[in-house]
């Protein structure tokens, strides 16, 4: 259980500061949507290069 509490207290804390950058900054649901893309091809490719 302690890897789902500290699963749901970092979430908690990253969701804030997108919500604050994306209010600060006048950002859409489109531009939130192509970074998350951007930051999963990131860890996956990392993933697969140290993997490999």
């Amino acid at each position: 259980m302690m890897n789902n509490e500290w699963s749901e207290r970092e979430s908690t804390k990253l969701s804030n500061v997108i919500m604050e950058q994306m209010m600060n900054r006048g950002l859409t649901l489109e531009v939130l949507e192509k970074a998350t893309e951007d930051v999963k091809s990131v860890f996956y490719t990392d993933a697969i290069v140290k993997k490999g």
